[in-house]
C-alpha cells in the first residue's frame, strides 16, 4: 500500500479544520451533544469536532487518493487502529467513531465532483435489529455535513434478507447479493425531475465490493449516470484478519 505524503495529509487536516466551522451546529454536536473524544491519544485536539488530533490523523493508515474521476474511494486501509475502531462502531455501538470516520471520508473526497446525494447501502433488516442501529446512514450523515451534500436512505432498499457475507468467498459474496437491491418506485419515477445524475453509495468497509457493486447496478438501471462507491476502509490483500 502506498502511503500519502505529508503534504497530502496536512491538506486533509486543514480542510477538516476549515469545514468544522462551516458545519451546522447539529453536525458539530451530534449524538446528544457528545463532545469530541480523542480515540487514539490524550493530547489536546486541534481538529474541531473530529475525534482525533492532527498528529494521530497523520499516522493513520490512509489510502493514497485515486484519480478524482475514479468510481471508488476509501479513506483508510483496514488496518490497526482503523479495524478495531470500526469493530467498536459495528458491534459495540461506539458512535463516536462515526464522526471520526465520516469527516476523513469527506476530506478524501474534497476535490471530487460533489454528488447530488449520498445513499448509504442498506443493511439486512435482521442485522439492524441485532445491532440496534444502522451505521452506513450515520456515516453518510457526517460525510454529507462536511461536504454540504444531502444524504437519503429512501432511494434504495433490499429485496430480500441475504445471508451474512462474512464467511463467504468473493464469488459467493457476489452471488449472495446479486439482485438484492431495488430502487424505490418514487425515486425511479421522479429521477428526471429530481435532477440526480451523480450519487455516492456509502458503506463502512470494502472487502470484495460485492454489496456496493450490486447496489450500483440497481441505480445504473434507472439511468443514474455516475454512481460512486465510497467506503471508510478497504480490506487489503496482505491483511491477515479480514473484516467480520
Amino acid at each position: 500500500m502506498q502511503v500519502p505524503n505529508e503534504s497530502t495529509i496536512n491538506a486533509r487536516g486543514l480542510w477538516l479544520l476549515e469545514q468544522d466551522g462551516r458545519s451546522p451546529w447539529r453536525a458539530r454536536w451530534s449524538f446528544l451533544g457528545l463532545p469530541p473524544r480523542y480515540l487514539f491519544c490524550h493530547d489536546p485536539a486541534n481538529l474541531g469536532s473530529v475525534d482525533v488530533c492532527s498528529e494521530c490523523l497523520s499516522i493513520l493508515p490512509w489510502m493514497v487518493e485515486p484519480d478524482r474521476l475514479a468510481s471508488t474511494l476509501s479513506a483508510f486501509a483496514y488496518r490497526d487502529p482503523i479495524d478495531e475502531t470500526l469493530k467498536a462502531l459495528n458491534y459495540r455501538g461506539d458512535r463516536y467513531a462515526v464522526r471520526l470516520f465520516g469527516a476523513p471520508q469527506a476530506a478524501a473526497a474534497r476535490d471530487r465532483p460533489r454528488p447530488d446525494v449520498l445513499i448509504p447501502v442498506p443493511l439486512r433488516p435482521g442485522r439492524v435489529c441485532s445491532r440496534g442501529f444502522n451505521q452506513p446512514p450515520l456515516i453518510a450523515k457526517h460525510v454529507g455535513a462536511k461536504l454540504c451534500c444531502p444524504e437519503s436512505s429512501r432511494e434504495i432498499s433490499r429485496t430480500r434478507a441475504t445471508p451474512s457475507q462474512t464467511t463467504l468467498h468473493a464469488a459467493e459474496r457476489r452471488h449472495n447479493v446479486e439482485g438484492a437491491f431495488i430502487v424505490c418506485a418514487e425515486f425511479r419515477t421522479h429521477i428526471e425531475s429530481l435532477g440526480l445524475r451523480r450519487v455516492a453509495l456509502i458503506d463502512d468497509i470494502f472487502t470484495t465490493d460485492a454489496s456496493l457493486d450490486a447496489a450500483r447496478e440497481a441505480l445504473l438501471e434507472v439511468s443514474v449516470v455516475d454512481v460512486q462507491r465510497w467506503a471508510v476502509a478497504k480490506a487489503m490483500p496482505t491483511k491477515s484478519t479480514m473484516p467480520t
